[in-house]
């Protein structure tokens, strides 16, 4: 099933104080995630927003729950569903940049919670200014921006008008930046052509492994980056999932000799530089883009926090195998988890077991403080 558009039934009768929502595109992004991802349309399908789904799932059971789901009755009669099945990651960016209809777009992928509510009402500050591209809340950073242990320097570099302002404090370490430029409400036009910059800076050098992932992520961020500036916003948007989903083992670091490496990398960085030159320039002139080219060519020799480089971060490394680890250690008690979860169902307090393991449940100690109905409703979704 690609390219093709499915319409559900007419049950749900439009409400006036969720409109705005029939401007907003969300894009869910999934592979080989069936059960999650079931939940993401189960729960937008009650919503007025084009939902567009890329699948670069191996088997079919993605594309099958689509055409169940779609069929349900119970759908706001504006719900709009875009499918496609495709393996090759820059194809998936050009048609994900084709299809985009509404005015704004956010990302809600297989692993993450948007609030739409909060969405809904986030859309009025875009009608208010103009050159604001995204908006972000603390809740798309990680627990040690939450907790004040992280660079604050990030979002104020984000709300800065001047470009060269926003690409002084972009890419760092913490990844707090790309967790706020992805999890963002946008604007359509910013992403559409973030999403086209990203197919072309990574066609040519193009593989399956997570450096050729990388190249499509900082082309997109640098790219929203260019196009305006981002505002925070203190109302709760995304609430990154850390639990209950199987992480995907097919993305390797790429094993060539230092050598090899170090070329590849080279080239890589090259293309991105010149889609951004290319795009840039040709929006805003050839002679705006001389003063900046020389902070995005520094931002992409330091793009460490995305593995883009001849090295490896061992720390980064750690921490992947970490999470692994923890999935694994799920797997083995999910049994017992299960009884836990079944036996909680009508508690909002984080289970025991959550309470116990912060280290993969990083965000249940918070709902246990945070009583917003956002918080609420993620801790329920994400149970």
């Amino acid at each position: 099933m690609k390219d093709k558009y499915l319409r559900p039934g007419l049950t749900l009768s439009t409400s006036n104080h969720l409109s705005n929502l029939q401007t907003i595109s969300i894009v869910c992004m999934t592979k080989d995630r069936p059960k999650e991802f079931a939940n993401v349309i189960k729960y937008w399908r009650n919503y007025p927003v084009e939902f567009i789904i890329s699948d670069g799932s191996e088997t079919r059971l993605t594309e099958e729950c689509v055409r169940i789901e779609s069929k349900k009755i119970k759908c706001h009669p504006n719900f709009v569903v875009k499918y496609c099945r495709e393996s090759n990651f820059p194809a998936r960016f050009k048609w994900m940049s084709e299809e985009l209809t509404r005015e704004f777009v956010a990302f809600n992928n297989d692993d993450d919670f948007l609030y739409a509510p909060n969405a809904n009402k986030l859309i009025d500050k875009f009608r208010e200014d103009d050159s604001v591209t995204g908006i972000y809340s603390w809740r798309n950073f990680s627990k040690e921006y939450v907790s004040r242990k992280g660079k604050l320097l990030v979002s104020k570099a984000l709300s800065e008008a001047d470009i060269k302002t926003r690409l002084s404090g972009s890419l760092d370490k913490n990844r707090n930046l790309p967790d706020a430029v992805w999890l963002s409400i946008l604007r359509s036009e910013s992403v559409k052509r973030a999403m086209h910059d990203a197919f072309l800076a990574s066609r040519q050098e193009f593989r399956d492994d997570r450096l050729s992932l990388n190249v499509l992520s900082i082309a997109f961020i640098m790219s929203n980056l260019l196009s305006g500036r981002f505002i925070e916003s203190d109302l709760c948007l995304f609430f990154k999932r850390s639990f209950d989903v199987t992480a995907d083992w097919t993305m390797k670091s790429p094993i060539m000799s230092e050598e090899e490496l170090a070329i590849r990398v080279g080239k890589l960085r090259q293309g991105t530089y010149e889609t951004l030159k290319s795009s840039f320039s040709s929006e805003f002139g050839l002679n705006t883009w001389q003063e900046i080219k020389s902070d995005v060519l520094r931002n992409l020799m330091q793009c460490q926090a995305y593995e883009f480089g001849e090295s490896i971060d061992h720390i980064s490394f750690w921490r992947r195998a970490t999470e692994k680890s923890s999935i694994v250690l799920r797997s083995r008690l999910s049994p017992f988890i299960r009884r836990e979860k079944d036996s909680l169902l009508k508690s909002v307090k984080p289970s025991s077991l959550s309470l116990l393991s912060l280290k993969w449940f990083r965000w249940d100690s918070w709902m246990k403080l945070h009583r917003a109905k956002c918080c609420r409703a993620a801790f329920d979704y994400l149970r």
